[in-house]
């Protein structure tokens, strides 16, 4: 016998008459001191028992569950890190089933032409989108050798027909709406460190690859119809995307026109059914976030009068945004353009002195403002002056209220 297994032998004898040793010598002192009160008292027993499930399950934790979103995790970043190229980042995963077959398949987000953000920053740059078939594919492992998984890639893509493009900064939230024909929709909504939506991304499967129906960017935010369609910054995901029973049927886009106003350009995209591409109605003037009811400037009042019409109707507007002697003006103006025409109102552009500055103090101003709008009844141009007064112009607590006061049609 080798002298290391026999210093084996006896190391593991010495350990088990330590252990016998102590047992002779603690089981009477946790008898005497802890178990025979215990048992002799069964209220202090039972609390006792409960005191020591509960430390049990604190100290354990809770019991192990299946989780779907733990093994597509697994499953995106086995993907990810055998088929991605170098400076693809994975960000989000989702399984879906968006070409019609039995199999599912693998929604890989990613981060590409990024810059890594330091301690606590995240990483900056767009985000991309691919589609890996699960057939063939196991959980971990290589591909196996009876087929191959080939990507779908969604953005960016430079195949013709295709368009350029990204998903999204910092989040994409994914819809798969329900088709007529049976192949769903796949609508990813993108946002930009806002929160709404300022990028959105129709894609169907065509039977060789995912076109692209729809692919939009706007800086004043995206909105689709059906409403509740679209989602929010802090909108809950899973492993699958949201569903929808209908498919999108019309895209608001509004473009930040960089003025003074914070006003954006609009345009509404309209089709008529799954499939279809989408078509472009003509652009509009409006608030990039709702018409405020204090305009600080005189050219915002006309064009939050203009699209409060549109939204809640004349009595509204001329309620918020006009004096009396603007509503006089409106009459005339109305014998020509009636209102209920101006119920399909479009501001389609808004011109106003860059080098206004207010008179003295306490004198009134009355600052011109040039518009064109198309109405049911056709379109007119027209100079609406704009009264205003400002009490003083460097306390902003006597801020001038600017009033639609007269109009002159060209």
């Amino acid at each position: 016998m080798s002298t290391s297994i026999l210093n084996t032998i006896l190391h593991s004898r010495t350990m088990l008459a330590l252990t016998v040793i102590g047992a002779i010598i603690l089981i009477p002192i946790v008898w005497e001191v802890l178990l025979r009160p215990l048992i002799v008292r069964p209220l202090i027993f039972v609390s006792f028992v409960v005191a020591a499930l509960v430390a049990f399950v604190v100290i354990r934790g809770p019991l192990p569950v299946k989780s779907e979103t733990r093994e597509e995790e697994t499953t995106a970043k086995t993907i990810a890190r055998q088929l991605f190229p170098e400076g693809w980042k994975l960000t989000q995963w989702f399984r879906l089933n968006a070409d019609g077959d039995a199999a599912e398949e693998h929604l890989l987000i990613f981060r590409y032409n990024y810059r890594s953000g330091g301690k606590n920053e995240p990483d900056e740059g767009p985000l991309g989108g691919v589609i890996y078939d699960s057939v063939n594919f196991p959980t971990s492992g290589e591909p196996t050798k009876s087929g191959e998984l080939l990507p779908g890639m969604l953005l960016p893509d430079m195949a013709n027909g295709k368009g350029q493009g990204y998903l999204g900064e910092t989040r994409v939230v994914p819809f798969l709406c329900k088709a007529g024909d049976g192949l769903p929709e796949i609508v990813l909504f993108g946002f930009g460190g806002v929160p709404y939506p300022t990028f959105l991304s129709i894609f169907r499967w065509d039977g060789k690859r995912y076109a692209v129906l729809g692919h939009w960017i706007g800086g004043g935010g995206i909105t689709v119809s059906p409403a509740k369609l679209t989602p929010s910054s802090d909108t809950k995901l899973t492993d699958v995307p949201l569903g929808c029973d209908s498919v999108v049927k019309e895209v608001a886009v509004r473009t930040r026109l960089n003025d003074r106003d914070f006003l954006c350009k609009k345009v509404v995209y309209r089709r008529g059914k799954a499939g279809e591409t989408f078509r472009p109605g003509d652009p509009s003037i409006v608030f990039c976030y709702g018409a405020p009811k204090h305009p600080f400037y005189p050219e915002g009042a006309v064009a939050a009068f203009y699209e409060t019409m549109q939204e809640k109707g004349f009595a509204e507007a001329q309620k918020a945004y006009m004096d009396e002697e603007g509503r006089n003006a409106w009459k005339r103006l109305s014998k020509k353009y009636p209102v209920k025409d101006h119920g399909k109102v479009r501001l389609v552009s808004l011109r106003h002195p860059s080098d206004f500055l207010p008179g003295v103090s306490g004198n009134g101003v009355l600052v011109t403002v040039t518009v064109k709008v198309n109405t049911g009844a056709g379109a007119y141009q027209a100079d609406w002056g704009v009264a205003g007064r400002y009490e003083n112009p460097n306390d902003p607590k006597k801020f001038v209220e600017w009033r639609l006061h007269s109009v002159e049609l060209h």
